[in-house]
């Protein structure tokens, strides 16, 4: 069985860092917690695990919102892999609509990305999504069947194995409008099916996460699913007792799986 992931993703927001740790419940069993906060809060954020575990509460990994496609140079606000990773990151988000939608990110770019963030040692979080005349037009799983393609050409399967891939519809980001959980369902089975069509066996492994306005409200329909192995979370993930009650729901499925 696949580890259940529940990342939060904070955008251009940030709590109070110290009262938001306070407010975290006891650590959950069959529950990967990954938090993306803007980049000039991971190192604060990369120090709070060793503090959190020793109150007995939840382990959390962090990651970065984006990463540089080059390594080094006269790229004025870029962030290269080595850097976030020498920050305490251990996660890259790639891809995010946000950044295809208002930075004009490529597939090309997303592609060049996860091999930066692969190089460095950072675990990419690729996100794929259809636009609502995509999804008006029929082509969602061909849209999203070509982004995680183009996302992990070149790599080896050793590599492929530390990708995780989040279907995040681009007409459900920040609207409050959630695809259905058989609409999702479908859409993370078939990015999981490119990539076993392209790359073998290894997408029985890979976690594809479900993204686009999850809540505590609706996160244990859209969770319960086959090929849905986690969330990754927007606004519900600067509310912690909200946060908490989604990782609490996918504790309960993934002990639910394991008896």
């Amino acid at each position: 069985m696949r580890q259940l992931i529940i990342a939060g993703n904070w955008k251009l927001n940030a709590p109070e860092i110290k009262d938001y740790v306070s407010k975290l419940s006891a650590a959950p069993d069959g529950v990967r917690i990954v938090i993306f906060p803007p980049f000039t809060y991971i190192s604060e954020m990369a120090r709070y695990p060793e503090v959190i575990e020793r109150q007995n509460k939840m382990k959390i990994e962090v990651g970065a919102q984006d990463v540089s496609e080059r390594d080094s140079g006269a790229y004025t606000g870029e962030v290269s892999a080595a850097m976030l990773r020498a920050a305490g990151a251990g996660y890259a988000l790639i891809g995010h609509s946000e950044r295809r939608r208002y930075h004009g990110e490529t597939d090309g770019a997303v592609q060049r990305k996860v091999k930066r963030a692969l190089d460095a040692g950072l675990r990419p979080m690729i996100c794929v999504g259809e636009t609502e005349s995509e999804r008006a037009g029929g082509e969602t799983l061909r849209v999203i069947s070509a982004q995680i393609t183009a996302a992990l050409d070149g790599l080896s399967p050793e590599e492929i194995s530390l990708v995780a891939a989040a279907y995040e519809p681009v007409w459900a980001i920040g609207t409050g409008v959630s695809a259905s959980p058989i609409d999702a369902q479908n859409a993370c089975r078939a990015v999981r099916g490119a990539i076993g069509a392209r790359f073998g066996a290894v997408s029985a492994e890979l976690p594809v996460l479900y993204g686009g306005s999850m809540n505590s409200a609706n996160a244990a329909e859209l969770l319960a699913q086959l090929d849905i192995d986690g969330g990754l979370i927007g606004s519900a993930s600067l509310d912690a007792p909200q946060f908490c009650e989604i990782i609490k729901i996918a504790a309960e499925l993934a002990a639910s799986e394991e008896s």
